[in-house]
């Protein structure tokens, strides 16, 4: 097998070696950001015509690029530890929480709670958001659920179904009960363009929703059908960035769970870079490159990303992880690649 192999020293460490590029990416849970510190920002918008930025099943371009509009909100995400906001106790199977702030959607800190299972997926077992909509409060589900599977890839379909209990102060027991049903396909792929990131490879998950809410009756202890909610949501899923942009659609009786708005659009337009680690090494094997490097200073982890040609910009996220150590297939007859290091944030 021959191998071209060079390497450059310029403004971050990179290496680089013979691979071929992938026809549909393959997003793994560990490249989704899952590590204290981590953070993005997006634009968010609302009653926006969708139409024309969801595409067609099969392979797609979306072009997300556009700077912020006048009616865009920002909202950030950040990684924070599972005690950040108090309600840590309440999910200790959880290992990490996504904190949103800002624009519409949330107008007060909301929480959600997560761990991941390699080869399992990502378990999602409840959130905290006493400005909600649709709940208040700290709402624990029955089960966890897998909201997404590892890895994630062009093809897969999934359901899921759980019970959100919805509590009242002072009330021992649930006042609503909301039934979620999920049905999701990986059914598009291609490339999406986020604001001043360039383009990515990335996924779309499609998913229609259904919200079954039922009111405690007193008389007879059990729950009375009240109302329910359709969703349709579309998610742009980049490795390293996670959800890097987001569709969701609101039908039926959307009056009854209190949305003002009919649809909301966001997507991503700053994931950070960090400082690079100490210099990179390279060991090949057959039909494996082994990139390393040493520990950063305080470091919670590391971002890999991948780029084709060192005269382009747009670096592609590859993975996420806090190891020292990364392997890659290389495949005969291909193209050069190029690689980089970035060491995250440490831990508060």
């Amino acid at each position: 097998m021959k191998i071209a192999l060079k390497w450059s020293i310029a403004l971050l460490y990179l290496v680089a070696f013979a691979t071929r590029a992938k026809a549909q990416v393959v997003v793994p849970m560990s490249s989704l950001p899952s590590l204290v510190g981590e953070y993005n920002l997006s634009y968010v918008r609302t009653d926006t015509d969708v139409s024309a930025l969801i595409g067609k099943s099969g392979s797609n371009y979306w072009n997300f690029s556009q700077p912020q509009a006048s009616g865009d909100s920002i909202q950030r995400l950040d990684i924070v530890s599972v005690a950040d906001g108090g309600d840590g106790g309440s999910f200790t199977n959880a290992t990490y929480a996504e904190q949103f702030t800002g624009g519409p959607l949330y107008p007060g800190p909301a929480w959600q709670f997560y761990s991941i299972t390699s080869g399992v997926g990502r378990d999602y077992y409840g959130f905290v958001d006493d400005l909600s909509v649709y709940t208040t409060g700290l709402v624990i589900f029955n089960h966890p659920t897998v909201d997404l599977p590892d890895p994630v890839k062009y093809g897969q379909t999934w359901k899921r179904e759980v019970e959100l209990p919805i509590y009242e102060p002072g009330i021992s027991f649930p006042v609503e009960m909301i039934d979620f049903n999920d049905s999701s396909s990986v059914d598009a792929y291609g490339s999406v363009a986020l604001p001043g990131m360039g383009e990515t490879p990335c996924l779309r998950v499609s998913a229609t929703d259904t919200y079954v809410l039922s009111i405690y009756n007193s008389r007879s202890r059990g729950y009375d059908y009240y109302a329910t909610e359709y969703q349709t949501n579309y998610q742009w899923l980049v490795p390293g960035i996670g959800l890097a942009a987001e569709v969701v659609q609101y039908g039926g009786d959307t009056a009854a769970f209190g949305a003002t708005y009919t649809n909301t659009f966001q997507r991503v337009f700053l994931y950070p870079p960090l400082p690079p680690p100490p210099p990179l090494g390279l060991a090949l094997h057959t039909n494996i490159a082994v990139l390393t490097w040493a520990s950063t200073s305080n470091a919670s982890g590391y971002v890999v990303q991948t780029l084709t040609n060192l005269n382009l910009t747009n670096w592609l996220p590859v993975a996420q992880l806090i190891n020292h150590s990364l392997s890659v297939p290389i495949i005969e007859g291909a193209s050069q690649q190029c690689f980089r290091i970035f060491a995250q944030p440490p831990q508060p």
